[in-house]
């Protein structure tokens, strides 16, 4: 009979506990204005309500994190998310949910860096 590891030595163990308190440490939802403002089109912009639900700027955040803790490619970071329940719980996701994939992580990464050089030379310009 199959058993799941239970020794504090195990990586996945450690690695859920350090997720767990990162997430308990971290005031996610603070970020929430302008993970939204960097990601989502204003209603004007959209060329109709039709499509997917957009994912939540938060759980794509937490994905990126994920990624940069672990040092995961876009696949890994989606397959990691898609079978750890400590990374599912973590973005937010329950075992139903669907799982955000490499792709989309990927592009709202970019938009992400490109707005927030935007904002860091807009500061440095206030700034000077």
């Amino acid at each position: 009979m199959w058993r799941p590891k239970t020794g504090s030595g195990s990586l996945g163990e450690k690695r859920g506990r350090h997720v767990a308190m990162i997430g308990e440490l971290v005031p996610w939802e603070d970020f929430r204005p302008v993970l939204e403002a960097v990601w989502r089109k204003a209603d004007d912009e959209r060329k109709s309500a039709a499509g997917r639900k957009p994912w939540d700027a938060v759980l794509m955040f937490k994905a990126i994190v994920l990624g940069a803790l672990y040092n995961l490619s876009g696949e890994a970071r989606e397959h990691e998310v898609g079978d750890r329940l400590t990374f599912m719980r973590f973005v937010g996701l329950g075992l139903e949910g669907r799982i955000p994939d490499a792709t989309t992580v990927w592009l709202y990464r970019e938009r992400l860096a490109t707005e927030a050089l935007h904002l860091s030379w807009w500061v440095g310009s206030i700034r000077s």
